[in-house]
């Protein structure tokens, strides 16, 4: 059986002006963006985490190894990019 990591070299965060009625929730949209090293994925998920809960939050083509998620508004919290339930990456989003 084979198997293939994920390796996310460039994560980029960029945010635009928005506006927001929830607190916990980021005032800014963020675009999440970034590059495979290695393999060859067709898509990449984007999950909310809460203790082992995982809850799919967006998806993205990826097109010669680069993909980007759509702006959005995120609530702060740990997240997983991946290709695979147990092939992913943690990232923290926070208000900075």
């Amino acid at each position: 059986m084979r198997k293939h990591f994920l390796i996310v070299s460039i994560l980029f965060f960029t945010q635009t002006i928005g506006m927001s009625i929830d607190p916990i929730q980021s005032t800014e949209r963020t675009t999440i963006k970034g590059e495979f090293t290695v393999g060859n994925f067709k898509s990449v998920k984007l999950w909310s985490t809460l203790g082992k809960v995982m809850e799919i939050v967006d998806s993205a083509k990826v097109v010669n190894n680069h993909f980007e998620f759509k702006p959005r508004y995120f609530k702060q919290g740990m997240y997983l990019i991946g290709v695979a339930e147990n092939n992913h990456v943690p990232i923290i989003l926070d208000k900075e």
